[in-house]
């Protein structure tokens, strides 16, 4: 139990009182405690449940997502699980969710744009007043750039991009920033996660009855998947049967509607100097 006298006890009453108002209204728009949990993982990872990593990866959104369902559920954040990660607890600047992804984007935008410019610099390449635009192929990671005429430039900058992950982050911001397909995210997040545990492509795969087989048809990828994970110290011990699951149920949805039948990620952003990265389209706003 919580001293009733401490800041702590004090910063979880007052959110309980900022939050209890769109608790009632979410337990008037939702009838039960699954849609409750599917709007808040949508809400905070994009997708309507949660993946076996996110725990861990995204601490802060996760304890969000924890106390919000608590709020709902059971009238205050200091329920079920109570999380301390809150930054909304840790830090009072945030009085709600919607401050806190505010503030979250802006300190992602930040960042990325400021590592782009360093790259720009650290290579010698002056854009001036002109912005580019990036496309990133989804699964090799490749990178196509629009807007820069000198081809030697053109050059550096693509071997730059695809050294460190560049491309590969530059893709995740590009997919937190814009409205992404369900089914394209969800082919995405099945390709790459099949890629690194057995280093099979996906696309290349025959599909049999609902199950994938190598391109020889030889054996299931199932057990290719298992063995895989079991393998790989990238995966604790305690998670590996939670990763298995979460990778077989998204090669799961992939089976149901064909690599084929589901579009591809289309990511396009754009940089300038004046605004940094923007959504294509778009000038980035704060």
């Amino acid at each position: 139990m919580l001293n009733p006298y401490s800041d702590l006890n004090k910063s979880t009453h007052a959110l309980d009182e900022k939050l209890a108002s769109w608790a009632e209204g979410m337990r008037t728009k939702f009838s039960n405690a699954d849609d409750v949990d599917k709007y808040l993982c949508k809400k905070y990872f994009g997708q309507e449940r949660i993946g076996y990593t996110m725990k861990d990866h995204e601490p802060e959104k996760y304890a969000m997502y924890k106390n919000d369902l608590n709020m709902v559920l059971y009238g205050t954040v200091r329920a079920y699980q109570f999380d301390l990660k809150d930054p909304r607890i840790n830090n009072p600047q945030y009085t709600s969710a919607d401050e806190y992804d505010k503030a979250e984007e802006k300190a992602k935008h930040d960042s990325i744009s400021n590592n782009m410019a360093h790259l720009l610099e650290n290579n010698g390449i002056d854009i001036g007043n002109n912005s580019l635009l990036f496309s990133i192929n989804p699964y090799s990671k490749g990178v196509m750039i629009e807007g820069m005429d000198d081809l030697n430039m053109k050059s550096i900058l693509l071997q730059a991009l695809e050294k460190n992950n560049n491309s590969t982050n530059l893709l995740h911001y590009g997919m937190q920033s814009q409205g992404v397909d369900s089914d394209a995210r969800t082919k995405y997040h099945a390709y790459s996660a099949l890629k690194e545990y057995t280093g099979l492509d996906l696309s290349e795969l025959i599909l049999k009855d609902g199950e994938y087989y190598t391109a020889d048809g030889g054996v299931n990828v199932e057990e290719l998947l298992r063995d895989g994970i079991d393998k790989t110290s990238s995966v604790g011990l305690d998670f590996k049967g939670a990763a298995f699951n979460y990778v077989k149920d998204l090669l799961d949805k992939v089976a149901q509607k064909g690599w084929n039948g589901m579009p591809d990620l289309d990511i396009k952003i754009g940089y300038s100097k004046e605004n940094g990265f923007f959504n294509f389209g778009t000038t980035y706003e704060v």
